[in-house]
């Protein structure tokens, strides 16, 4: 991996992560199933990146991931938010992606654009 792969890596918040787990969990909950697979197109996140956040937060409530009957201190801040608040936060987490896609790609026809006119004006001279 090199260094430009790491420059552009989002980094969630606990808050984001948090919302992502608790809407796996309320679909779980409803007996649905591809809570993950569905978390994942609904907040744009790789299924692989929401798995490791839901190993790792088994890890931290003092259970082993792989195992079903320990017992867990449920915390949700979030239990009593509204299904449409939960949505909202889907679709506004699903905006900033976009856009900071957007900023991605624009960086890289800014880059471009410098070293076309470098390009240019170094034949030129």
């Amino acid at each position: 991996m090199n260094s430009n792969d790491t420059k552009n890596r989002r980094r969630y918040t606990p808050e984001e992560k948090q919302a992502v787990l608790d809407f796996i969990a309320e679909r779980k909950t409803q007996n649905k199933r591809g809570a993950q697979k569905e978390a994942a197109a609904q907040f744009g996140i790789s299924t692989v990146t929401i798995s490791s956040w839901m190993k790792a937060s088994k890890a931290k409530r003092g259970r082993k991931p792989g195992t079903k009957n320990a017992p867990v201190a449920k915390s949700q801040p979030l239990a009593s938010a509204q299904p449409a608040d939960l949505r909202r936060l889907a679709a506004v987490l699903e905006e900033i992606a976009e856009l900071e896609a957007q900023t991605a790609k624009l960086e890289n026809l800014r880059a471009e654009a410098d070293d076309l006119r470098a390009r240019i004006t170094s034949k030129s001279a």
